[in-house]
Parts: structure tokens; sequence; C-alpha cells
């Protein structure tokens, strides 16, 4: 029986699936019709068959319509006797190709993206590397490389951080690093610190009290050089110092600084033990003793006569100046009266009378609150008058006795 499949071109597919396995190339035959063209046999030369496809040496035309017939009975294979022997020494082989299993298989292989994997397998190259694969060596390797824990470390390697680390190792300075590594002096070093107690030291520098130090340190790096500087700790004086500079003395015990002309030594300093109206004991502050400040002690402008004061004055010498106090008129029989001056350039106070009982005014008018906001009561024998309207607030109230008269006008 003949099959037909009939497919159209796009100018980009190459590969056609007629949907079953092609026993050999003898069994197809494919015809090609130009869009507006007529139909024309295609020359083997110009595709191949893999299993259930037909690949294009060249993707046909679009809108060329690809007709592609396969023999799939008996009766097709007649026509190619050096085949039917073939399939006679293989029947084994040819019944195991009809199983439901094997079917499933030749499906699956006859999808486009798995005859475009085998067309690439098939290249020269890549058999040449699947020979190379085939030696015992790379066996060995390979059987290596399946075992357990490579297959373990591989799966960590897989890891995306662990991939971007080896991409990083890959940079040309790193490289250049890690093979500055490898120089004999540097495995030396390395064997150095691989020693119990370097391990020891460098385990402790990892501590995290130690790293909060180190940190410490890194941001304060600018005044540790400084102080490296400027302080030194040796048996002879430093070279080419700075005014200002330190140096302590190993051998006399001693501290000195650099005046910029030479080395000054700092000498200790101890204080004094003092008594009377100033005292103090070793390294206490210095203390004025209780009441012992008087007269002679203070430092005044001027000296001093009985009865005056003591007065700030800031541009006298001390501050203070000795001054007269002005002395009231006598008080005697002045009961009630208030103080006032005469205004004169030497003024002279007085004690004079307040008049409560005037009732005339120069102004021409009283003026009074429009508002009463506190209780009030009205003499006992006295009258009162307001210039009205009045509002007497709420809860307020003006107390009239009697007798007594409050005119609102």
């Amino acid at each position: 029986m003949i099959s037909d499949k009939v497919f159209t071109g796009d100018g980009a597919t190459s590969t056609f699936s007629v949907g079953f396995r092609i026993i050999s190339s003898d069994h197809v035959k494919v015809y090609e019709t130009p869009s507006g063209g007529t139909q024309s046999v295609t020359s083997k030369d110009d595709y191949t068959v893999i299993n259930n496809s037909i690949v294009f040496d060249t993707a046909p035309a679009t809108l060329t319509s690809i007709t592609i017939q396969v023999g799939t009975d008996a009766a097709d294979l007649i026509t190619s006797p050096s085949d039917i022997g073939t399939v006679a020494a293989n029947i084994a082989n040819v019944q195991l190709l009809g199983t439901a299993d094997t079917v499933a298989d030749m499906a699956i292989l006859g999808t486009t993206d798995t005859v475009a994997d085998m067309a690439l397998l098939s290249t020269s190259a890549v058999v040449a590397d699947m020979a190379l694969l085939g030696t015992s060596a790379v066996v060995e390797d390979m059987a290596l490389l399946g075992t357990s824990a490579v297959v373990a470390d591989m799966d960590a390697l897989n890891d995306v951080s662990v991939l971007a680390d080896m991409s990083a190792l890959n940079d040309v300075s790193v490289l250049a690093d890690m093979s500055a590594l490898n120089d004999v002096s540097v495995l030396a070093d390395m064997s150095a610190l691989n020693d119990v107690s370097v391990l020891a030291d460098m385990s402790a520098l990892g501590t995290t009290a130690v790293r909060t130090d180190m940190d410490t340190v890194a941001d304060s790096i600018v005044d540790v050089n400084r102080y490296a500087n400027e302080y030194k700790i040796a048996s002879s004086a430093p070279t080419s110092p700075s005014a200002g500079d330190l140096w302590y003395d190993t051998t006399l015990n001693t501290l000195s600084n650099y005046t910029g002309s030479g080395w000054a030594s700092i000498s200790s300093y101890s204080h004094p033990n003092l008594t009377g109206e100033v005292t103090s004991t070793g390294a206490t502050s210095t203390l004025i003793a209780s009441n012992v400040v008087d007269e002679a002690n203070l430092k005044v402008s001027n000296a001093p006569t009985n009865g005056q004061f003591l007065s700030a004055q800031s541009a006298a010498t001390g501050g203070m100046t000795w001054a007269e106090v002005d002395a009231l008129p006598n008080q005697v029989g002045e009961v009630g009266k208030y103080l006032t001056t005469d205004g004169a350039a030497s003024p002279t106070a007085s004690w004079a009378t307040l008049d409560t009982d005037a009732n005339s005014t120069t102004k021409g008018l009283y003026e009074m609150a429009n508002t009463i906001a506190a209780n009030y009561s009205i003499t006992s024998g006295n009258n009162a008058l307001t210039a009205g309207p009045i509002t007497i607030n709420t809860g307020i109230s003006v107390t009239i006795p009697t007798g007594s008269t409050w005119v609102i006008a």
C-alpha cells in the first residue's frame, strides 16, 4: 500500500514527519510543486530519510506543495529485492519492532527535536568525540565520576552561589593571583600557616569580639598611624622628629617631648600641701578655708568707710567698689506717708501724705469698667455712682447696705 502525506513549505521548515517509521529511502518518493508551478520529483540527493521524517537540505520555499509517498506493505517491498533478504534474515528484529513498547519508543524517536538531536550526533565531530569517550581511560574516569561521593560533590558545585564563585575565579586577574599562589615561597608560607599553633591563633582572631576590635581599629586607622608616627618607644632618640612628638627612653625610663629644636624631659609634678587661709593636700584641689575671707583679702578699688556697702563696678579695680547707701529721711511720726524727691541734681528725699479723699480731676473725666466681675459691697453709710450701662457677670453680686443708695446714671 502506498501512503501519501502532503505538506506546505514555509521557507523555514526543513523536516517533515509522516507519522510512522520509513524502512528505507527506497520506499520513499518525494514530489515538490512550487506555487503556480508544475510538480516534479525531488532528487534523493536533496533530502535525507531519518526514522519517520524527510529532512531537506534546504527548506522548501513558502507555499510549495510537498507530497511524500511511502510504501507500507510487503507488495511495495517487492520492488526492492535486496531488502527482502535483509528483512528475512532479521525477521526476529522486525517482529520486535512491532511490539507496543517499541512502537511507543519509535514514536518518541520520530519527534522533530529527537530527529534534530540524532542528526547532530551523526556529525563527524560528534562521532569523533564519542569514539574518544569510548576509550578505556575515559570509561574509567566516567566510572569514577559516577560514584555517589563525586555525584554529591557535583550537585553541591551546581549551586547558584558556587557557580557564581567559579565564574569569578575564571577572571584573568584571579587566575593570575592563583598562579602567583603556586610559587614555591608562597606554598612554603601556606604550609607554615597550617601549623597547629598558627591555626589556633587564626581561630582566636576569628572570634566576634576580636573581629569587632579589628573593625574599631580599622575605622580609626588614621589615628593609629598618627600615634605610631608621633610616639616612639626606644633606647635612643628618634630621627627626624616633629614638634610635639613623644619619646619614651627605655634606658633612662623617662618621657620627653620634641620642642622643635630638641628633646625636653617631661618631669612629674607633686602638688604642694598648703595650710592657712588656702589649703590643699597631695593631689586634692586647692580650697579656701571656711570663715577666713575678710576685708583685707578682697580686691576692691577704694578704701571703705563704716556703713558703706560693696557695689559691683566692672570698670573698677577688682570689679568692686565701696559705696555709700542713700539714707532715708527720719521715719518717726510719718505713718501712712510715701517717699518722694524734689527731682534736683542732688535730690532730697522727704515723706509726703497721699491724698485719698480727692474728689476732682484735671483730666475732665473719670473712667470705670462697664462690667462688674467680682462681688462688691458698698461701704455702710456711703452711696455709690456708676456710669451706665453696667453688666454684672453671672454669679456676681453687688451688696447695698441699708440706708445706702447705688445710682447708675
